[in-house]
């Protein structure tokens, strides 16, 4: 068995060649690919005849749609072992909807549905297959199992993303990663075997835009929720207001909360007494460009005040008072009041969800990756009603008296990271 190139020393690429020796009769086939419309497709393949003896000055191959002329160059094939599996080839991102269905099967109605998609956070990826020129007496594969796509990072590491266990499924939706290639291998179950790898790189990575978005709506709520004994000598909790007063009008600048709580234990004057400050921060939606790809969204606050206070306890160190963030599940903007104040109206979990990050050991900046939530609001803006800020368990006071941990929150601002077309 011989395997032969025309044009000593190659440029043929793509192109499969082989002959089956008869005596002296030679059959030659050979199998070609093209560029057609920026993807390889497969164009065909031809034959022809010659007598291994009497070698001919030149080999013309004519085959349907193109042409081989040239003097053969032999080259033994190694016996034994499997036969190859034809690599896969023509790994890309298709240009539309049409040039992605076009001869993808099984998937393709599923997978190029996402090139639509308003917010561009996935790549959908075909590829072509055809099984290989088989001549008589050659062992082939000529069908296979399936495909394995590849995530190929930075560091060359190679990591598997999903198998495609139908050979007629050429096209997949794969995550987007900066700075990362994808691999398509075809195999076969029995024996285990599987073909080189065709790769596609997305190019060099643009550097990311960024947007800072500050809040539309923003809301404290404080409410007494526990009260026993005649703690009338303790005033009222409404210490927003005085905040608001003794911080140069705190709560008028976009985003500006309290969170925290108190907590009255006093034994000789028969009162306990318990009350907490929640809020609601909501931001517009970003006006990303048609096709561009989030990296990273960051909710970002920090704390400009905390008053701390536990009687019994002689220290200046101070907690920061907000105990967690949640995504908000219900509207509450109508609750919002000129002062950005209202009394006895608590956001808490019940309600509005459950927190989804802690922050209560943080002090300072507070930067939380709220990429995925943002994202969800992008595809369904109805469910963006912001995000819930809770406060921080209060610790008890260690003699008769009060606790008191508040923390105004200022600085918050929602920033994205993207990538444009």
């Amino acid at each position: 068995m011989f395997t032969f190139e025309f044009f000593s020393g190659g440029g043929i690429k793509y192109s499969q060649y082989g002959f089956d020796l008869k005596g002296n009769e030679t059959l030659i086939k050979a199998q070609c690919w093209g560029w057609q419309g920026g993807a390889l497709e497969y164009l065909g393949e031809g034959e022809t005849q010659f007598d291994l003896q009497e070698m001919p000055d030149e080999v013309v191959l004519v085959a349907s749609g193109f042409q081989l002329t040239g003097i053969p160059e032999m080259k033994p094939m190694g016996g034994g072992g499997f036969p190859h599996i034809p690599a896969p080839y023509a790994l890309r991102e298709p240009s539309s909807q049409d040039e992605c269905l076009q001869n993808h099967g099984l998937g393709a109605l599923f997978a190029c549905e996402f090139l639509d998609q308003p917010l561009k956070d996935k790549y959908v990826l075909v590829w072509e297959w055809q099984p290989p020129a088989c001549w008589p007496g050659q062992e082939c594969i000529t069908k296979i199992d399936g495909y394995r796509l590849f995530e190929i990072q930075s560091n060359k590491s190679i990591k598997l993303l999903k198998e495609l266990t139908h050979s007629g499924q050429k096209a997949a939706v794969v995550p987007m990663g900066w700075g990362t290639c994808y691999g398509v291998k075809a195999y076969i179950s029995d024996p285990a075997m599987e073909s080189e790898m065709v790769t596609w790189c997305p190019g060099e990575s643009p550097a990311p835009q960024s947007m800072t978005l500050t809040p539309t709506d923003w809301l404290t709520t404080g409410g007494q929720w526990i009260q026993d004994g005649d703690c009338d000598t303790y005033g009222t909790i409404d210490a927003y207001l005085g905040m608001n007063e003794s911080n140069g009008g705190f709560g008028n600048h976009p985003g500006e909360v309290m969170v925290g709580g108190f907590l009255v234990d006093d034994d000789e004057d028969d009162c306990f007494k318990q009350g907490d400050y929640a809020a609601g921060v909501k931001f517009a939606l970003p006006g990303l460009p048609p096709g561009a790809s989030v990296q990273q969204i960051q909710l970002q606050f920090s704390g400009v005040f905390t008053k701390y206070k536990v009687s019994g306890v002689a220290t200046n160190y101070q907690l920061f008072c907000v105990g967690g963030v949640g995504k908000a599940e219900q509207d509450w903007t109508g609750l919002v009041t000129a002062n950005h104040f209202v009394g006895n109206n608590l956001l808490i979990a019940k309600t509005y969800g459950s927190p989804f990050v802690s922050v209560s050991q943080w002090n300072g900046e507070v930067q939380l990756d709220v990429t995925s939530i943002v994202k969800e609001w992008i595809k369904s803006p109805g469910q963006n009603h912001g995000f819930i800020f809770y406060p921080a368990p209060v610790e008890g006071p260690h003699v008769d008296g009060g606790s008191i941990c508040e923390t105004g929150v200022g600085n918050v601002r929602l920033t994205v990271h993207y990538f444009a077309p």
